[in-house]
């Protein structure tokens, strides 16, 4: 993961994570019957508070509401625990292909402690999330993709795939 300050005024800020995408993962309710989600795995770089998630949608069918949802993640078993935090926005079909912010999380991490969130939209509607391969993006391979449905909650971690995604921290 690449890390930089957020902006010279404030070097507190640390944004992480994988601004490479070049596939999508449709989430929401598809037309199995499932409702798909999609997360990600990953090592917080520095102490302090996580102030945002980033996402990129691809393409918005209709105006949908995603709601992401922060866990501790056990590596070693590849589960997420306990969830920390969850925080809602509502996007429109305009939106696609902008960064979507997730704020108002307000959360502590601690360096080198694993983590993950998700993001579902359980609304009956469907969007498209940006994500890569590994192999196109050299460096971002600290985390692993997390995706499942409403049949299989737990779902599956990918390490040759990544979400799409930034991060805030504001260090301590």
């Amino acid at each position: 993961m690449k890390l930089k300050p957020l902006n010279p005024e404030n070097n507190n800020s640390i944004i992480f994570g994988n601004s490479h995408s070049g596939l999508h993962y449709w989430i929401g309710l598809l037309s199995n019957g499932h409702d798909y989600f999609i997360g990600q795995s990953f090592r917080s770089p520095a102490t302090g508070r996580l102030r945002s998630i980033c996402i990129l949608p691809e393409l918005i069918l209709e105006n949908i509401t995603a709601r992401l949802s922060v866990f501790h993640f056990d590596r070693e078993r590849s589960q997420c625990r306990e969830k920390l935090a969850e925080t809602v926005l509502t996007l429109q079909t305009c939106d696609a292909k902008s960064w979507a912010s997730f704020n108002s999380l307000d959360l502590e991490l601690e360096r080198d402690k694993d983590y993950c969130f998700k993001i579902d939209c359980n609304d009956g509607k469907m969007m498209a999330v940006a994500e890569c391969a590994w192999n196109n993006a050299p460096g971002c391979s600290d985390g692993a993709e997390w995706v499942g449905h409403s049949a299989n909650t737990d779902g599956h971690f990918f390490a040759g795939f990544g979400l799409t995604f930034l991060a805030e921290i504001r260090a301590n």
